[in-house]
């Protein structure tokens, strides 16, 4: 059986999960508690934070961006849980991350398990963040978690030699580039 490619550089497995774990714990705090305070403290017809920049404006979406599938809360929650188990998958199964990576990965993580909380506990999403100089969904910490943490993922996919996509070169390519003895 073929062995699976392991990341050429980076963190040890325990290192890449302590930075997991401590991106995923914070982005969760920080969304469990923007959501609480968003619920107790945004009147209805919202707040102005920086004018003509971003508002508070309190919404419970019970579907995803733009309003699309209302409804489809079951959809999601497998979704949520999907999309963790394969990172935790991912996380483990290669044994070099880098910390750039496991970061990402955390904010990914910590944002489908923040929105996962509130449809499962409270059947919808509580989205507050308005950003008033253009026409955007109302969104939340977890929301950005995922966005930030995707872009970051879709950045090291596909520039990173680390990446476990990235095209292995064959043996002693790095030699005739120049590279000398020493091979990756």
């Amino acid at each position: 059986m073929k062995e699976q490619k392991a990341h050429k550089k980076g963190l040890k497995t325990t290192a890449a999960v302590a930075i997991f774990a401590v991106v995923a714990a914070v982005v969760l705090v920080l969304d469990r508690a923007t959501k609480a305070w968003a619920i107790a403290s945004i009147p209805q017809e919202g707040l102005d934070f920086i004018p003509g920049l971003i508002g508070f404006r309190l919404v419970f979406n019970r579907g995803a961006s733009f309003g699309m599938l209302q409804g489809a809360t079951v959809v999601f929650l497998v979704i949520s849980v999907v999309i963790c188990v394969a990172l935790l998958v991912y996380l483990v199964r290669y044994k070099r991350h880098l910390a750039f990576e496991a970061a990402a990965l955390g904010l990914v993580f910590a944002g489908a398990l923040g929105n996962a909380y509130d449809r499962l506990a409270y059947g919808q999403v509580t989205d507050f963040l308005n950003l008033e100089f253009m026409s955007f969904p109302i969104f939340n910490v977890a929301d950005c978690g995922i966005t930030v943490g995707v872009v970051l993922l879709v950045i090291f996919m596909v520039f990173s030699k680390n990446s476990p996509f990235a095209a292995e070169k064959p043996a002693g390519a790095h030699a005739a580039e120049g590279g000398g003895a020493r091979g990756e």
